[in-house]
């Protein structure tokens, strides 16, 4: 395409006509910032700034972006599509906005800087099966209209806290701890569920979760209010050969289901409360592991249940 004919495309697409396809290319920063710079713009965005409109939906299908794909309060006014995209640098999504589903399914986020989507809002679901992140990460704050999907993800820890999911959350066969050749150490992995809210259910059976994992207790946050069933079936906390620290205190629970679940190192539902039923069939809590020895340690009690 001549730059003659891209100007054109994107005329036509800042107003609101057909779709923005970058479907199978590779595009840098710059390029991209490009792009932006040709969409309209709207103050309608959590810093009451001007920042760019894009209108239509999108497709970044099979993307392969060089630089930080940075979005920051970008508003996407329809759904945007970027199954098998790879960011080569990590994002920074922080206040970007969809007006319908966000689908990441099997893309890769790599590079030194986090992958951070934080106080997003989706207006549909987030479509991440399969994900891949080398970095931690972080949807602290973000709000999803409908269901978050973390199947087969494969991430360095994951940061939901104050997080609100007005769907359910399906992360069946997720992995929390998964650890790149250059990455920090395995004991830096955290899972922080902290005052998250969902209405729907939680599937996390047969999910990996970090050294680090807190649903409840932790520090002054407030716990998470999970209002549906959940299932912890199958799952692991903690990594093999390092242990872990777990709190899941102070939760209000219903339905809930923690058979099969191995713990590794020291977990606590002290506080905790389940007022319609708890399977606890074949749980094992492996405390043999030492604890890690830092300032954190303190907040995770040895006891179990109390």
């Amino acid at each position: 395409m001549s730059d003659d004919d891209r100007r054109a495309y994107l005329r036509v697409v800042g107003r609101g006509i057909g779709r923005l396809t970058l479907a199978g290319l590779t595009v840098s920063g710059r390029e991209f910032a490009a792009i932006l710079g040709a969409m309209p713009t709207t103050v309608s965005n959590p810093s009451n700034q001007s920042r760019p409109l894009i209108p239509v939906p999108a497709s970044f299908e099979e993307t392969v972006f060089t630089d930080v794909f940075d979005l920051q309060h970008v508003t996407f006014g329809n759904a945007c599509t970027m199954s098998k995209a790879v960011f080569r640098k990590g994002v920074m999504w922080n206040g970007t906005q969809f007006g319908g589903i966000l689908d990441v399914r099997q893309s890769r986020i790599e590079g030194d800087n986090a992958s951070t989507l934080t106080h997003m809002t989706i207006k549909g679901d987030l479509r991440a099966t399969g994900l891949e992140s080398t970095r931690l990460l972080n949807l602290f704050g973000t709000t999803i209209r409908g269901d978050l999907d973390l199947r087969y993800c494969k991430l360095y820890g994951i940061w939901l806290s104050a997080a609100v999911i007005e769907g359910g959350i399906r992360g069946e066969q997720a992995s929390f701890a998964t650890i790149p050749d250059d990455s920090p150490p395995a004991e830096a992995t955290l899972s922080r569920f902290d005052n998250l809210s969902v209405t729907g259910s939680v599937d996390f059976s047969r999910t990996q979760f970090s050294y680090e994992t807190t649903f409840g207790g932790y520090a002054d946050m407030v716990p998470a209010r999970l209002h549906s069933s959940v299932s912890f079936n199958g799952s692991i906390f903690g990594v093999d050969g390092l242990g872990g620290r777990h709190l899941l205190q102070r939760l209000e629970l219903n339905d809930v289901d923690i058979s099969d679940v191995k713990f590794l190192g020291r977990v606590s539902f002290a506080g905790s409360t389940f007022s319609q039923g708890l399977v606890l069939r074949d749980t094992r809590v492996d405390g043999s592991f030492p604890c890690r020895g830092d300032a954190n340690d303190r907040l995770f009690p040895v006891a179990i249940w109390t």
